[in-house]
């Protein structure tokens, strides 16, 4: 399954973005604060931070365990009998590692904020710029690449080209999170306009 290789290559690929994702936000924090003159970034901030890290890692494999389930229902609508137990365990494991840990940093998070009442809007803020940024990314790469897949798909004689399902399966995934994350980022401008105010 020629499809599985290149879902495991974007795996690879999405998931070298959460390091830099680590070491952007915590140089931002950095810059900010000494720009306004405070004491570095806390301990309690670092925590927060680790703990949005590891959230969106964690829903960037979910992404991405979905979208294996996804590519084997569309792979067999276009009639490819490949390795359906494989592709299924894989999905299955990354979905549910994925939910599994989100959940877990997503709980953490939300005690140690209500225990420590400090505000964390700026990091809050940062992951879901850059969540919105990969999946915008992602979601830019695919949608045009499963359309246009598709209709080559049905023009050309289908037994000469591979059928587009890994590209529509992702699009499928994706382009939802990524208007997700537009909602999301919308409604934190909208509070960051209130809090000004």
């Amino acid at each position: 399954m020629e499809g599985l290789l290149v879902a495991s290559s974007l795996t690879l690929i999405l998931s070298g973005i959460m390091p830099m994702l680590i070491i952007g936000t915590i140089v931002y924090l950095i810059v900010r604060r000494h720009r306004d003159n405070k004491k570095g970034i806390t301990a309690y901030q670092s925590l927060i931070t680790y703990f949005y890290t590891i959230t969106g890692a964690s829903i960037i494999t979910i992404t991405i365990g979905i979208s294996y389930l996804a590519f084997i229902i569309l792979d067999q609508a276009y009639g490819d009998e490949g390795e359906i137990a494989n592709a299924l365990a894989t999905g299955f494991t990354l979905m549910g590692t994925g939910l599994l840990v989100c959940a877990l940093h997503t709980y953490g998070r939300r005690e140690v904020q209500r225990i420590e009442e400090t505000a964390t809007a700026t990091i809050r803020r940062v992951y879901l710029f850059f969540m919105l940024a990969l999946f915008s990314i992602v979601g830019l790469i695919m949608l045009p690449l499963s359309i246009n897949d598709t209709v080559q798909y049905y023009i050309e004689e289908s037994r000469y080209r591979d059928d587009p399902s890994l590209q529509i399966a992702m699009a499928i995934v994706v382009v939802p999170i990524w208007i997700y994350y537009v909602m999301r980022v919308i409604r934190e401008n909208r509070l960051a306009k209130l809090e000004e105010s």
